[in-house]
């Protein structure tokens, strides 16, 4: 799965459950990321400052 692909899954994903309790783990489990590459891929950050905005 390319990584660009992979941060949009983690986008989507974290887009439909703002309201639950999810975690790292979680959220690279949809992406098909380990929760160090999520991390490091900075998609949890992108997301965020979306939100702000």
């Amino acid at each position: 799965m390319a990584l660009v692909e992979s941060l949009q899954k983690t986008i989507e994903y974290m887009e439909a459950h703002l309201l639950d309790d999810i975690t790292i783990k979680d959220i690279a489990e949809q992406a098909h990321l380990s929760p160090e590459n999520c991390t490091r891929t900075g998609a949890v950050r992108a997301f965020s400052k979306r939100q702000m905005v």
